[in-house]
């Protein structure tokens, strides 16, 4: 039987990054199912979009709340379809505000959350940190310093890199364009 997996991004870096590791999951596990909120990125990746991730994509506290029962919609899609799905575990990328709530719900479920780049926890709102331990099961951290930080709340985590360290830098000028 095939491993179901949830994959979730909520904006553009998120669906780069997390686009990038399906593509690398896909290699090692070439009949894995991979489904959740996606963006154009994920969705050329293969992974179903449930819901698209640009839907979830607002900035600014009043359109995010002009937005809520909108984003909430989505959120309720997504998460008719995880119980539906059942996923082998899940891989939550970025949007905390988001993913948390999806955490939350994951774990009753039994489902495992791996998080994919760490929330900010060690430059604002520390306190998060310990509901974050309760809710993920591994943290994939982008820069070194993190590894350490979640390590000492009691959060099993690695660091793996940044996904844009290898990629090509301009070298055009400001002038030039």
């Amino acid at each position: 039987m095939a491993m179901k997996i949830l994959v979730s991004a909520g904006e553009t870096s998120g669906d780069r990054y997390a686009a990038e590791l399906v593509l690398e999951l896909r290699r090692r596990l070439p009949d894995a199912e991979f489904f959740g909120s996606a963006g154009p990125l994920m969705r050329e990746a293969g992974v179903e979009p449930i819901i698209r991730s640009e839907s979830l994509a607002v900035v600014g506290l009043l359109e995010v709340v002009r937005h809520i029962p909108r984003i909430y919609g989505e959120f309720k899609t997504l998460m008719r379809e995880i119980k539906k799905r059942q996923p082998d575990f899940a891989i939550l990328t970025d949007s905390p505000d988001f993913h948390i709530r999806v955490a939350a719900k994951l774990k009753p479920l039994g489902v495992p959350v791996v998080w994919y780049v760490a929330p900010q926890f060690w430059a604002w709102r520390q306190w998060r940190v310990h509901k974050f331990r309760r809710l993920v099961s591994f943290l994939l951290c982008i820069f070194p310093f993190e590894q350490k930080f979640f390590r000492e709340h009691g959060v099993v985590t690695t660091y793996v890199g940044h996904p844009l360290a290898d990629a090509p830098v301009s070298t055009t000028t400001r002038e030039e364009h």
